[in-house]
């Protein structure tokens, strides 16, 4: 019985701290691609060549799996921090490097070079 309600305490708490980085991330991410989106569209000469339309939805589509990384992560370090003691890590592990990668070649390749592209391979 200890085991059921012991596993109840960390579907509880996983949700709710899946909803707590859902409602901090969601707005970010949204922001970012809607800005990175409107840049793309007026800042470019030329925005809709067959290049520039599959490394843009290659990199929203990172971004949104970015954001289903922190999402699990923030849950998973949430729930074993409730339970098994202190965690000293930052929640969103590997998937927020990866978002701060993406909006640096999504914001780079705008104002810098599209050589920033390289930093994805």
């Amino acid at each position: 019985i200890c085991t059921i309600i012991i596993t109840i305490i960390i579907i509880t708490q996983t949700h709710t701290a899946r909803e707590a980085a859902a409602t901090t991330y969601f707005p970010i991410i949204i922001a970012l691609n809607a800005i990175y989106l409107s840049l793309r569209l007026f800042y470019q000469s030329n925005p809709f060549t067959l290049y520039n339309t599959l490394a843009t939805v290659s990199l929203i589509g990172l971004s949104i799996l970015s954001y289903q990384g922190i999402l699990a992560d923030h849950a998973n370090t949430m729930s074993s921090s409730k339970v098994g003691g202190s965690s000293e890590a930052l929640a969103g592990g590997a998937s927020l490097d990866l978002l701060g990668l993406v909006v640096l070649v999504q914001y780079g390749t705008i104002f810098v070079s599209e050589k920033l592209y390289w930093l994805l391979g």
